[in-house]
């Protein structure tokens, strides 16, 4: 089945794609789900951080940082 299009959206993955089956949905929505509270930068157990209009999903360490940035 073709992946059409992979991108985030309100701090998790969205993923368009055509064919598949029940599997295939059922996988792919267990992936936009986990991508809700798993840190983007390296996989860690995450929440959402939301900051001037953007929402990530960071761990305690790269929210820290994220945060420090944006205020810089």
């Amino acid at each position: 089945f073709p992946v059409t299009i992979i991108k985030e959206k309100y701090g998790t993955l969205r993923f368009y794609y055509s064919g598949g089956d029940s599997t295939v949905d059922s996988l792919v929505s267990l992936a936009e789900s986990m991508s809700s509270y798993t840190c983007e930068e390296c996989g860690k157990p995450g929440e959402q951080v939301s900051t001037g209009g953007w929402i990530k999903t960071l761990c305690d360490e790269h929210k820290n940082e994220y945060l420090k940035k944006i205020r810089i």
